[in-house]
């Protein structure tokens, strides 16, 4: 146990709500969306999950700000971009994002740069690398 840390049995998204999470049992992923490729191929067990939007969840950690904060949301991060918030990203320092174009059949590369043009027009700097991971930056 270390106390700089704390787990938080949160799932972040594009509105505070309670709703179903999908977690696959042959691979280590989960979704919240039903047509994640795991979700759909895989025996599957489903459990309620409470979701907070990314403010919430910085007036939860009672912090004035994120140094650096990586969003793996297994698909959610297309919805929850067009709703970020400029305030919330004034507060995060750096952001890691993992895009799921390629196991969200609705997703596609162009949905992806979207995503990041949304992002950098807000004034944030960014490096994509490997096709699916983008760090976002604050000169």
């Amino acid at each position: 146990e270390n106390p700089l840390f704390r787990y938080l049995p949160l799932a972040v998204g594009q509105r505070s709500e309670f709703t179903t999470f999908f977690e696959s049992q042959i691979n280590v992923s989960g979704s919240l969306l039903k047509n994640h490729i795991n979700i759909m191929n895989d025996p599957i067990i489903s459990y309620p999950v409470r979701v907070v939007t990314i403010s919430d969840l910085i007036e939860i950690i009672d912090a004035p700000s994120i140094s650096i904060m990586k969003l793996d949301i297994e698909g959610a991060e297309y919805r929850l971009i067009k709703t970020l918030e400029q305030s919330a990203l004034d507060k995060i320092s750096q952001l890691i994002v993992e895009f799921h174009h390629d196991t969200i059949s609705r997703y596609s590369w162009k949905d992806t740069v979207n995503c990041i043009n949304q992002i950098k027009d807000v004034g944030m700097n960014c490096i994509v690398y490997n096709g699916r991971d983008c760090l976002f930056y604050w000169d």
